[in-house]
């Protein structure tokens, strides 16, 4: 089973990549990003992320939200998967 990730590189989104991400992946911001409680733009903002944060990947994705953990605060919610590129 794996996730499907979208990755968009360049702050201006000009180029798309699609990699599959299952979970236990790892997963890196590529932007200043919001870590959500729910997969919605609308959703309790958890932590921001700084540009280049390892995450791992928790689950399938919903939509386009990755559920991700940080290992490092065991920080977990989701991030648009627009600003996360796969690194393994």
């Amino acid at each position: 089973e794996s996730t499907l990730v979208y990755v968009f590189l360049g702050r201006a989104l000009s180029t798309v990549e699609t990699a599959a991400a299952t979970e236990g992946s790892t997963v890196v911001t590529t932007a200043d990003v919001n870590l959500r409680a729910e997969p919605s733009e609308e959703a309790d903002i958890v932590a921001v992320l700084p540009e280049g944060t390892e995450l791992t990947v928790t689950g399938a994705a919903s939509g386009d939200w990755v559920p991700v953990e940080n290992p490092e605060t065991g920080d977990e919610g989701f991030v648009s998967a627009q600003y996360l590129l796969l690194t393994e």
